[in-house]
């Protein structure tokens, strides 16, 4: 019974020592957790990833170049500051992702690969570039074999 309690007490002490882990240097450990997402994935299975790599910026200061084919990325320890997340979507637009790290915690963030900002786009469809009197005509074929069935 004593053993017992002497495995009590032993876990009591490592459990409240893992809980208020601490860095080297006195403070509290700040990670970024990065993940690469894809929104095709969930419907055809397509592993997410970019087809460059992924770069860190903190402070607008290059801090880190991360493989866009990894998809889940973990940055640790970081001090506080400005963190930028640049990186190019598979439609080779560059994007970026701007995150404060202010306090001593895990953060997450999600890069959506195949994602597209509309609101930055110039381009303007062939629908909306007609003028008066002109336009558009989207020509169809399709052939295969059909059943048709009428009976419910």
């Amino acid at each position: 019974m004593k053993y017992l309690y002497s495995i009590i007490g032993f876990l009591i002490i490592v459990l409240s020592q893992a809980f208020v882990m601490k860095s080297s240097t006195g403070q509290n450990i700040a990670s970024l957790r990065i993940e690469i997402t894809n929104a095709r994935a969930s419907y055809f299975g397509v592993h997410p990833f970019l087809y460059d790599s992924i770069i860190v910026l903190k402070n607008d200061m290059p801090f880190r170049t991360l493989d866009g084919k990894k998809a889940v990325h973990t940055l640790s320890p970081l001090d506080t500051g400005r963190y930028t997340i640049r990186y190019k979507s598979i439609y080779k637009k560059e994007e970026s992702i701007l995150i404060h790290i202010s306090t001593y915690k895990p953060y997450n963030i999600t890069v959506c690969a195949d994602s597209l900002d509309y609101k930055k786009e110039t381009y303007i469809p062939i629908i909306d570039q007609l003028r008066e009197k002109e336009s558009y005509t989207i020509a169809m074929q399709s052939s295969g074999c059909f059943i048709l069935n009428l009976t419910p």
